[in-house]
């Protein structure tokens, strides 16, 4: 699939007695030029390159068709520059090569992601067994998947045996904190990612926006830790983990409105007296005290104070029943006859889906509370 390419030596005595090979190859969106020392003593010379250049997008079938598991509308945009260096004996090349890009982009309509600001260098060590990664290191401006946005994302990662490859580094900004990953090993055959994420920080403000069916307004920090994993088929699949809040962060949260959520088995008005008493029963049943405040709160009218939250991530059972708990202990606002409110939301349905809440609808929210004092 790589467009035709042109490949053209010249060999010419130097100095010395030396050989000079002076070779260019050259495709549409691709160039690369080269130079190369060979002692007259048939000693080991010496090569270089002079200019070298990659259009990815000319030669993204060649990227495809490299064995690395994408997408089938996988995009990329950028030019890779070539440098490098090394030895020559008996016309064979060994030494390094260096990619550089700056500017790129990729992305995957079909999987919804998009990478931009891509910069990357890379170091390729050449032999006689061919060419293989060394170390690279990866900086994309930003990274956007299932409706998050990602900013400063770095990657840095180093060549191991057998064409995989260790990433020992990878951090990024998001939902207003950051993320970092443990180190894990990919095949770029089939690529998967198998990692433990670190949550520092993430803003509620922005976890509440991906879920509007259940928090109309938040503010506060959350940490903890999650299981991770993607792959080219999937995307991101989440797995178990917590998070809770930070302590020394005020939190205070408003919920999306819930007709009953608090209220439903809570009494409008106190029976003080026995219901057979029929209108002196009634007469006598003044209005519940906290109906109203509990009532405000499940609308959504009051911002609660929180003490303490803390979500876990369960992964998927064989039926998905039950794949996240909020549980929440909060105080109303000032002046309210309820002093605290504690509650605990179920979330049911598989967690990939869960995650993807703010999007579509193929999770279901469950409510179940208890009234404060």
């Amino acid at each position: 699939d790589a467009p035709p390419l042109t490949w053209r030596v010249q060999v010419r005595p130097a100095t010395g007695g030396e050989l000079l090979l002076v070779e260019t190859i050259e495709a549409p969106g691709f160039t690369l030029r080269a130079e190369a020392v060979q002692p007259a003593d048939g000693s080991p010379g010496t090569w270089r390159v002079v200019a070298g250049e990659v259009d990815l997008a000319a030669w993204r079938s060649v990227i495809v068709a490299t064995g690395v598991t994408l997408p089938a509308d996988f995009t990329v945009i950028g030019t890779v520059q070539l440098s490098g260096s090394g030895r020559l004996e008996k016309l064979l090349p060994s030494g390094t090569i260096t990619a550089n890009l700056a500017g790129g982009r990729a992305g995957s309509v079909e999987q919804g992601w998009d990478v931009t600001g891509l910069t990357l260098t890379a170091t390729l060590a050449m032999s006689a067994d061919g060419i293989t990664l060394e170390a690279a290191q990866v900086h994309a401006d930003i990274i956007t998947a299932a409706g998050v946005v990602a900013r400063n994302v770095a990657i840095e990662a180093v060549g191991l045996p057998g064409g995989r490859i260790e990433v020992r580094r990878a951090e990024l900004e998001v939902l207003g904190g950051r993320v970092s990953l443990a180190p894990f090993v990919v095949d770029p055959a089939a690529i998967e990612l198998r990692t433990t994420a670190e949550v520092t920080a993430v803003a509620m403000s922005e976890l509440a926006a991906l879920l509007p069916e259940t928090l109309a307004a938040a503010k506060g920090k959350l940490s903890g830790r999650l299981e991770v994993r993607w792959n080219a088929q999937e995307g991101f699949v989440p797995g178990k983990g917590s998070l809770s809040i930070l302590p020394d962060e005020p939190a205070s949260l408003r919920l999306a409105a819930a007709p009953g959520f608090l209220t439903q088995h809570m009494p409008e008005r106190l029976q003080l007296l026995p219901e057979k008493l029929g209108a002196l029963a009634r007469w006598f049943s003044p209005k519940n005290p906290a109906y109203d405040s509990l009532r405000n709160i499940e609308l959504g009218n009051d911002t609660l104070a929180v003490e303490s939250l803390k979500v876990e991530l369960y992964p998927d059972g064989p039926d998905g029943v039950r794949s996240a708990v909020v549980e929440v202990r909060a105080r109303p606002p000032a002046g309210s006859i309820v002093e605290q409110v504690s509650f605990t939301i179920n979330v049911a349905g598989p967690l990939k889906q869960v995650i993807e809440l703010g999007l579509d609808d193929r999770a279901r929210i469950n409510f179940t509370a208890d009234k404060g004092k």
